[in-house]
């Protein structure tokens, strides 16, 4: 993803991201965030937006972590799934039947993100991380 220079530039890219989430909250936090930007009813928006427009989530220390919500900076399905969609492609070539275990702090996701994943990368088998209670 490029990162956006201008403010249309900004809101084409909140924009485009707003169609394939497939979480109602972020999807509403996504679209007051536009809403504000547009209408230009809160100072801080356009900045918040940029934030959250700037590039995209990265691997830490062996895990994929960051603050939940809209785009491609933070947390959510939408970035899990590409994330883990792309770990999994990768993987293919090297791993037959590869096992992917994915783990949340946040146990109501892990039933969507394992949805997520099997619609998106059918021959990779998902399990939940032996370390949580969910």
């Amino acid at each position: 993803m490029t990162i956006p220079h201008d403010r249309e530039q900004l809101l084409q890219s909140a924009r485009s991201w707003f169609d394939p989430d497939p979480n109602l909250e972020t999807r509403i936090e996504l679209a007051e965030m536009i809403v504000r930007v547009e209408h230009n009813t809160d100072p801080r928006a356009l900045g918040n937006l940029a934030e959250r427009f700037n590039g995209r989530l990265e691997f830490g220390t062996a895990r994929l972590r960051g603050a939940l919500g809209a785009g491609p900076t933070r947390m959510n399905r939408v970035v899990v799934g590409q994330t883990a969609a792309g770990l999994a492609a990768y993987l293919g070539w090297i791993v037959a039947g590869l096992w992917l275990a994915v783990t949340t702090t946040i146990c109501g996701d892990l039933d969507w993100i394992q949805m997520d994943l099997t619609r998106s990368q059918p021959a990779v088998r998902i399990r939940r991380g032996a370390w949580l209670p969910c």
